[in-house]
């Protein structure tokens, strides 16, 4: 952990020593081009809109709470979408690359934590594989009329009708370098290319805004403190710990905004971060002792067989900007009609 935070620490900053490694930033970035030609070149179109919310860097910036925001929308709407995820950290999904699941159950140990939790949060049919071109054809054979892929901006062999690039407004670009001397997958200017880019918080917007005039802000809102054991919500407005400080644990691409989350709501705590996906056992918290805990949702999926009375996670919604939401309702629309309450009730009475 103390590597990746030194790592990181150039990567958002100056890069001293990483400098080295410029030989391999030119090498990746070659590949990654030559990749995308290839791919792109070959995927064949699907019938229904394929809309992949990913990012051009590595690390948190947001992308699932978008996913479950815009799931809600399109049913709200009268579409019936579904989620395909890589779902990473999960069981099933470390076997075969052609392998395609269908989440049945809140498992991460099998399906991986960010798949259960928009299965659970969301009540919509999520597919995870290796394969995101394999799982949307068996989304749509499922009934979606909306795929939502959560991530794979860079997996070109899923075909595409719509891209939205979700950045972290407080990080920005980085030092704007490839991996590893820099943080992006891709070069700043493939945010030109895309449909959308969505900057998470304000700070970076002059930087990242500048590739492309369909940009917006979105923002988090914090909603409820949620009870990991039982489900039991309450209001933002109180700590349900009282005046006690708590364990902050994170195990998501940025930590850091989420303790900066906790600060901002007066909330007295001791940081815990942990690497992304990681698979908590009870043996995690055991240093904590009794103290009161507060997690991410991501986090809490994977810790509710274990879970004390004093655990809790913070429910937040992410709110989308309206440029956005009319231009992906205006994108589904060309593709497939929304189901009209007479077609919701004659389908009841079959």
């Amino acid at each position: 952990m103390k590597f990746q935070q030194h790592v990181e620490k150039q990567w958002y900053g100056k890069p001293h020593w990483l400098r080295l490694l410029s030989p391999l930033s030119f090498v990746f970035g070659r590949l990654a081009a030559n990749r995308r030609k290839r791919l792109h070149a070959t995927a064949q179109k699907l019938p229904v809109p394929v809309i992949v919310i990913g990012n051009i860097m590595v690390g948190g910036t947001g992308k699932t709470p978008v996913i479950m925001a815009l799931v809600k929308l399109l049913q709200a709407r009268g579409f019936s979408p579904a989620v395909i995820s890589r779902g990473f950290g999960g069981s099933l999904t470390a076997g075969s690359p052609q392998a395609v699941f269908l989440v049945e159950k809140v498992d991460p140990a099998l399906y991986g934590d960010e798949p259960s939790l928009i299965y659970s949060a969301c009540n919509v049919p999520v597919y995870t594989g290796r394969n995101r071109r394999q799982a949307a054809k068996q989304a749509i054979a499922g009934g979606a009329n909306v795929v939502l892929s959560d991530d794979g901006l860079q997996h070109y062999a899923l075909p595409r009708s719509f891209e939205i690039a979700v950045q972290d407004g407080e990080r920005g670009l980085g030092n704007g370098k490839l991996l590893p001397v820099g943080p992006l997958r891709e070069l700043p200017e493939r945010l030109a290319e895309v449909d959308h880019v969505l900057i998470n918080g304000t700070k970076s917007w002059p930087e990242i805004a500048k590739f492309n005039p369909k940009t917006s802000i979105a923002s988090l809102s914090p909603t409820a403190w949620v009870n990991v054991k039982t489900g039991e919500r309450l209001s933002i407005e109180k700590h349900p710990w009282g005046d006690r400080a708590v364990c902050a644990v994170a195990a998501i691409g940025n930590p850091e905004r989420f303790f900066a989350s906790l600060a901002q709501l007066d909330v007295a705590l001791s940081r815990h971060p942990f690497t992304d996906h990681h698979r908590f056992t009870v043996n995690d918290f055991a240093p904590m002792g009794d103290l009161p805990v507060v997690m991410t949702a991501k986090d809490a999926v994977k810790c509710q067989t274990f879970a004390k009375d004093n655990w809790w996670y913070l429910a937040v919604d992410m709110v989308l900007p309206k440029k956005l939401i009319e231009q992906v309702v205006q994108h589904c629309e060309q593709f497939a009609k929304p189901a009209t309450a007479s077609d919701k009730k004659d389908k009841d009475k079959e």
